[in-house]
C-alpha cells in the first residue's frame, strides 16, 4: 500500500502540473530566499546593489546557457530576497541519449537510483535545483550565511501577451520595489 510517505516520514506533493511537459517551453520562475531575508542586496535610488552572494546568483543565471545547451535565459533580475527569471528550454537536438542512460545492473547503486529519479523531474527542475545548489555552495565556501526557501514557483508562458507581460514585469521589478 502506497501511503505517499518517503521512508515512512513525510512527502511533499509536487506543485508541477502532472500533464505538463517541463522538458520544453518558456517559463517564468521565482525563487525566494528562506524567510525572505535580504541576502542578495538592497535597492538604492532604483538600482539593485548586489552583495557577494547576490553577484554570484546573478552570474550563475547568466552562465546557464553555457552550462545547459538547451536553456536560453530571456531576462532575469536578482532582487533583495528573491530571483525572477524567464527562460526557454529548447527541444533536444538529437535522439542519441546513450550518455545519460545508466548501465543496468542487478542491484542499482544509489547514484543510479538518483539518476532515474532526476531524469523524471523535468529539465526545468534540474536547471533550477542545480542553480540553487551552486548559489548555496558559493555562500558556504565563502562563509556567507544563506538559505533558500524550499522549491520554487513557476508559470508556463503560453502566448505572446504573457511573454511580453512577464518580460516587462521582470525588467521593471527593481524600480517598483517598495520595501
Amino acid at each position: 500500500m502506497d501511503d505517499g510517505l518517503f521512508k515512512g516520514k513525510y512527502r511533499i506533493a509536487s506543485c508541477r502540473l502532472p500533464y505538463q511537459n517541463y522538458e520544453v517551453g518558456c517559463f517564468f520562475v521565482t525563487i525566494c530566499a528562506k524567510d525572505m531575508v535580504h541576502y542578495f542586496g538592497r535597492i538604492v535610488d532604483g538600482k539593485m546593489l548586489l552583495t557577494p552572494v547576490g553577484k554570484a546568483a546573478d552570474d550563475l543565471i547568466t552562465a546557464m546557457p553555457q552550462r545547459y545547451e538547451r536553456v536560453e535565459v530571456i531576462t532575469h533580475v536578482v532582487m533583495p530576497n528573491h530571483v525572477h527569471l524567464m527562460l526557454r528550454i529548447h527541444a533536444k537536438m538529437c535522439c542519441d541519449d546513450r550518455a545519460t542512460t545508466p548501465v543496468a545492473t542487478d542491484t542499482p547503486t544509489k547514484n543510479e537510483q538518483m539518476q532515474t529519479i532526476a531524469t523524471n523531474i523535468g529539465e526545468l527542475s534540474k536547471v533550477i535545483n542545480h542553480y540553487k545548489g551552486n548559489v548555496t555552495k558559493y555562500a558556504k565556501a565563502n562563509g556567507i550565511p544563506f538559505a533558500w526557501q524550499s522549491g520554487f514557483y513557476d508559470e508556463i508562458v503560453r502566448d505572446d501577451a504573457a511573454y511580453n507581460a512577464v518580460k516587462r514585469y521582470i525588467e521593471n521589478n527593481v524600480i517598483r520595489w517598495k520595501k
